[in-house]
């Protein structure tokens, strides 16, 4: 069986070895910069980042039947291919929720050390799926007052989420359908809203980026329209800017490569012994963590140290917009982290009101 795999997909190699016979595959590695439809024509499987873009013209006359994405969501597949029962695609729903929750929860945490946001703070969460579950359930464990809106659910009511201090989006992204997500959050929804911060992790599209800089709203994105050539003016705005990497984490890279490893012998009736082969990280200084959980109400050092997003932001932007380092560059030099799944449970932690907390019903 020949495979075609991109040469970015984390820990790959070392998955698998976990599937029986995998020494029998013939395997090529490229560049998602160069893949072309010549390379599809002698594979039977592909492997792909949301960096590549599935469509007729790629895989035109290929012998591909699988394609397997390691990231959450489908818009890097094109409706024909996912429409067509010739294909068996799948996508790693899910693999990066901790990740993007991570982020989001350091996020709060430095708008609570910064006193941006009020103690008994109200958050909105735009968007139900997996990320906005997991989100929703951190909240509810750490006594954090939210309301959910997803009207394909038929969960919530949006004026409520304008009445949130701060907004989170957690949405798919669509332009048609029932619900359509595109610019969403524009300047009639601002105007109407008392909301003081927005947070996007979910895709810049969602946002009409002119209204946020025509407002006094703190921003705090990790997406943004146009990339890999994003607005400067908007991103020098931003309270908090990243280049798109809320969803790395070694949890999340690990989750994905193994996901759609798993989904392929599922497919193609292979024998495997593939587990989660990622590390879990020890923390030595749990008090100091504990302390800092009590007196400002929020795990703000915990996450913090998991994740500077402040920090990040000020390299991004020293980066992207003095030094013009461009944007995929820093995107894929970012060094990956663990997330709060990654985190090693012990009897010590477990007697930390931080802890128990935190990890209940995950």
């Amino acid at each position: 069986m020949k495979l075609l795999v991109d040469n970015k997909i984390p820990f790959f190699r070392e998955y698998l070895k976990k599937i029986k016979n995998h020494d029998q595959f013939i395997i090529k590695y490229f560049d998602d910069n160069n893949l072309e439809n010549d390379d599809c024509l002698n594979a039977d499987a592909l492997f792909i980042r949301s960096t590549t873009r599935v469509n007729s013209e790629l895989l035109s006359n290929s012998p591909i039947k699988f394609i397997g994405s390691a990231t959450s969501g489908y818009d890097h597949f094109d409706n024909d291919i996912l429409n067509n029962s010739k294909y068996s695609s799948y996508v790693a729903s899910g693999c990066n929720a901790s990740a993007v929750v991570n982020w989001v929860l350091s996020c709060i945490g430095l708008l609570v050390f910064k006193k941006v946001i009020s103690r008994n703070r109200m958050l909105g969460i735009i968007g139900y799926g997996n990320v906005g579950k997991l989100l929703s359930n951190i909240l509810e464990n750490l006594n954090i007052k939210h309301k959910i809106y997803d009207p394909y659910l038929d969960l919530g009511n949006i004026n409520d989420i304008k009445d949130c201090e701060v907004v989170s989006i957690h949405a798919s992204y669509s332009k048609t359908g029932k619900f359509p997500s595109h610019e969403f959050i524009n300047s009639d929804f601002l105007d109407s809203a008392s909301a003081k911060v927005i947070i996007n992790s979910a895709r810049g599209e969602i946002i009409d980026e002119d209204s946020i800089l025509n407002s006094d709203i703190f921003y705090l994105s990790d997406v943004f329209k146009g990339e890999p050539l994003p607005n400067t003016e908007l991103i020098s705005k931003c309270f908090i800017a990243t280049p798109h990497i809320a969803g790395y984490s070694i949890e999340a890279k690990h989750n994905g490569t193994i996901m759609i490893l798993k989904n392929f012998c599922e497919a193609k009736n292979l024998d495997n012994d593939l587990m989660d082969l990622s590390k879990v990280m020890e923390i030595k200084n749990l008090q100091p963590l504990e302390d800092d959980y009590i007196s400002n109400g929020y795990p703000v050092s915990f996450f913090k140290n998991l994740i500077d997003v402040e920090q990040i932001s000020i390299d991004f932007k020293e980066s992207f917009l003095k030094k013009g380092i461009p944007f995929n560059n820093i995107r894929n030099n970012y060094e990956l982290r663990n997330d709060f799944l990654g985190i090693k449970r012990t009897s010590e932690t477990n007697k930390l009101s931080l802890f128990s907390n935190l990890y209940k019903n995950i």
